[in-house]
């Protein structure tokens, strides 16, 4: 069969521009999408997917009377009963003066440690502590000094101070702050972007916390002085004997 004039020019346009190298590009673009990409995608976020990993040694073992600054003069309850908390791996330590007359009379060690790739740090003083009734006074944001974490070199953290009105009545302060991936950060939105983003094969974070009750401006800054140490103290042999290293966790 014989084509007119304007048929073959027609047919010739349309066999140059099916050869030609755009569409060409573009309809291996199409195939590829339809067969290639979803597969790939798979394999990417596979890859890329954070993994689960544990502490060296479990926190069960974590000993505050072992910390330099509270090896005298301080008697240690722990609490093994912590449902709400949604983890089996925690401290909970009440530290009591053995001097009743010396001030604060009190303190506590509360870590939490996570290890869930979709975990997005849910738990934090400042709303917990209001969820049980209590009023927060002040909050705001604190450098700590962990120049012993790092062999004396200068070294600050960002953590959170926090102060409470309690509801059985007194004062309360609560210092605290998060260790993400070896990375310290004060901010939620900051733990969770640290977990989110790409690199580490595994990825945990762990809440920090440390608080004291105190009456009148005196006792408050004790209870800060108290706070500091017994967080500086802790976080030393947190990150030393139980967190897993920045080695550890990276992407091989």
């Amino acid at each position: 069969m014989k084509l007119g004039k304007n048929n073959a020019r027609k047919y010739i346009k349309l066999r140059n521009s099916i050869l030609s190298v755009p569409f060409l590009i573009s309809a291996f673009l199409i195939v590829f999408a339809a067969t290639g990409l979803k597969p790939t995608l798979a394999s990417l976020a596979k890859y890329y997917t954070k993994e689960s990993i544990d502490p060296i040694k479990p926190l069960s073992e974590f000993d505050v009377s072992d910390l330099p600054s509270f090896k005298q003069g301080w008697e240690f309850r722990k609490d093994q009963i912590l449902e709400a908390v949604n983890t089996d791996k925690f401290i909970l330590t009440y530290l009591d003066r053995k001097d009743p007359y010396k001030k604060p009379a009190y303190a506590n060690l509360f870590v939490t440690y996570y290890s869930d790739p979709k975990d997005r740090a849910p738990h934090s003083p400042d709303v917990c502590y209001r969820q049980g009734g209590a009023v927060v006074k002040q909050l705001k944001t604190i450098t700590i000094d962990t120049s012993n974490l790092h062999g004396g070199k200068p070294s600050k953290i960002p953590a959170y101070l926090v102060v409470f009105d309690m509801p059985e009545g007194g004062q309360q302060l609560v210092i605290f702050t998060y260790c993400v991936e070896g990375i310290f950060q004060c901010k939620r939105w900051a733990v969770r972007w640290q977990i989110g983003k790409p690199g580490n094969r595994y990825t945990y974070f762990s809440k920090i916390e440390v608080a004291a009750a105190f009456e009148g401006d005196q006792e408050f800054r004790e209870s800060i002085n108290l706070c500091k140490t017994l967080l500086k103290e802790a976080l030393y042999k947190l990150v030393s004997e139980y967190f897993p290293s920045p080695e550890t966790i990276k992407r091989r």
